[in-house]
């Protein structure tokens, strides 16, 4: 059966090529290590992975930039696939034929390409390893300053351009003005191409890889992991990755991290003067994207946290000679990726009344958060007993989360609300997707009466009606017969 089954890739503009689906894990993505290779800048290293498991292929995206679409729709979970449904990765256009199961249900009934979501267990979920290795670079790039974000001034944004059908934009680059209003930097639609070659590092500390223009030479810098110089007539760009290890990344929001990067920074020789910072999504991290001057330089940069690790990306140039350098800077930072996935963990930051509080009050906020943190237990405890009961619980390791973060030395309690929330989230997902998985199923079975039950109980599983899944579950509702909607 393996050799029938298979996927034809439709590119722009090329003839079409059909690809095997054997038994085992298939890669889609831009990287040169993809099984699939998608050249094009609208579509990440690693897109997306198709797992083929007997007669059922499983459709997951990896966390791609633009995301994967299935029969025109975003997945957001591990999906089953059918015959004829068609994936979309950027330009690329795949269509699966898989034969008809002799044991499949014939009369089951599909709705626009409809699939079924991967059962617990199967959905691949990577906690931070929390090893008692302590803190082994002290902070990053020592002697470098970064100003408060209340110094920026006449920073202008430009405006984002999306690609059709895509909720995420992608392929931008980012403009610096000095004009206008406080702002912050995003990506612009256009890029020029970089004649580029691959630098990898792969140790027992980091690995990671980046695409930088191949006439670029290797320097020294004491302090960077990785030093690159630009020849000297291309106006001396340069790259600096800088990095430290310790074992509070792993449990520190990237809003919350890069604002103690900066009052850490704060008063060094080397100042880095900040102009704009805005949270993204670059290649498939999450990371603090920076635009900075020095005193001669100006450039762009990311932050990102992986784990225990806090890695800093800067590009720069003089700046007489930055303009031609701006977009090669972004493409470049584009390209930082990660070989394994990012293990990052990201929370609201502490809203205005709890950083008050933290600082008036400092005892009652600790002991409302440790009222919070007994009250998530206790929901832990009963989520057999209420359905909303976990999604309860979640709600108060989160605000217990939030409100230790505001204080300006962080307690243990920090540590086990986060340890608590990041269990909790992990079985609410896991739950949710369970139920949703039997409500498609109902759906396919036409077995109507289970389907209406099984909506009511994942909306009773998240009583909050602004929530996305309980704004699902409606959705389902309203799929059911006239009758059943009541």
């Amino acid at each position: 059966m393996d050799a029938e089954r298979k996927l034809i890739l439709q590119l722009p503009g090329q003839p079409e090529q059909e690809i095997r689906l054997a038994e085992g894990t298939l890669t889609i993505g831009r990287s040169r290590s993809a099984d699939v290779r998608i050249d094009d800048g609208g579509v990440s290293r690693i897109h997306c992975t198709l797992d083929v498991q007997g007669d059922a292929v499983w459709l997951q995206d990896n966390n791609s930039s633009a995301g994967t679409q299935l029969n025109g729709k975003p997945i957001s979970a591990k999906v089953s696939l059918a015959d004829t449904d068609v994936i979309t990765c950027g330009p690329a256009t795949l269509v699966v034929q898989i034969p008809p199961v002799a044991e499949a249900d014939e009369g089951a009934e599909e709705e626009g390409g409809m699939t079924r979501m991967a059962p617990p267990g199967m959905a691949e979920r990577e906690a931070p390893p929390l090893s008692e290795e302590r803190d082994t670079g002290g902070m990053l790039f020592e002697g470098t300053r970064m100003l408060d974000p209340s110094e920026l001034r006449g920073l202008k944004a430009s405006e984002a351009k999306p690609a059709a059908g895509k909720k995420m934009f992608l392929g931008t680059v980012l403009v610096l003005a000095l004009l206008g209003s406080a702002g912050y930097f995003i990506w612009s639609s256009s890029q020029e191409e970089v004649v580029a070659a691959d630098v990898d590092i792969m140790n027992n500390d980091y690995s990671f890889q980046i695409t930088l223009p191949d006439d670029w030479e290797a320097v020294k810098d004491d302090e960077a992991i990785l030093a690159y110089q630009g020849p000297s007539e291309a106006g001396s760009p340069r790259l600096r990755i800088y990095a430290d290890r310790n074992r509070d990344y792993a449990y520190t929001p990237i809003q919350v991290g890069f604002d103690e990067l900066i009052n850490a920074l704060k008063g060094t020789p080397r100042a880095l003067k900040l102009l704009g910072k805005k949270k993204m999504t670059v290649q498939d991290l999450t990371v603090m994207f920076i635009g900075y001057l020095q005193p001669e330089r100006q450039g762009k940069g990311i932050l990102l946290f992986n784990g225990e690790d806090r890695i800093l990306v800067l590009c720069d140039a003089p700046r007489d000679g930055y303009g031609q350098w701006s977009e090669k800077f972004t493409t470049i930072l584009q390209s930082f990726t990660l070989f394994r996935p990012q293990q990052t963990f990201d929370i609201e930051p502490a809203d205005k009344a709890m950083r008050e509080q933290a600082l008036a009050r400092p005892k009652e906020l600790m002991a409302e958060a440790q009222r919070q943190f007994e009250l998530g237990t206790e929901y832990m405890r009963s989520r057999g007993v209420q359905l909303a009961n976990l999604y309860r619980a979640v709600q108060c390791f989160s605000t217990a989360a939030r409100m230790t973060s505001a204080l300006s030395v962080r307690p243990e309690l920090y540590e086990k609300a986060v340890g608590e929330l990041l269990n909790a989230e992990a079985l609410f997902n896991e739950t949710v997707t369970a139920q949703l998985f039997e409500i498609k199923l109902a759906y396919r079975q036409r077995d109507y009466e289970t389907m209406y039950w099984e909506v009511h109980k994942l909306m009773q599983m998240v009583p909050e009606k602004a929530n996305p899944h309980y704004q699902e579950a409606l959705q389902w509702l309203r799929r059911l017969p006239k009758n059943y909607q009541r």
